[in-house]
């Protein structure tokens, strides 16, 4: 197996791929009104490690938990807080 060694663009860390991951990362930008043809690229590539993609949060480190997200309210919660609301202002 062939190991290519990489440094990291941000903290300058050297890389052994495929054992180490690396990550390209760019800038991208989007006029509005949105077209699917328009995107254009307002930097260059740059790669970096595991490490610096978790601290910008670009990539989540899986040890760390993602918590679940809350379920939708029902209709019936909705209609609830909405009677219990026009109750209060009333009062």
């Amino acid at each position: 197996m062939k190991t290519v060694t990489y440094k990291c663009d941000r903290c300058k860390k050297e890389i052994n791929h495929p054992k180490e991951q690396v990550w390209n990362v760019a800038v991208g930008l989007e006029c509005e009104p949105k077209s699917p043809s328009l995107f254009y690229s307002s930097c260059p590539r740059a790669q970096w490690c595991r490490r610096c993609t978790e601290e910008f949060r670009l990539v989540v480190a899986p040890s760390v938990p993602v918590p679940p997200l809350p379920p939708p309210p029902t209709i019936e919660d909705l209609i609830r807080e909405i009677v219990q609301q026009e109750v209060e202002e009333c009062t």
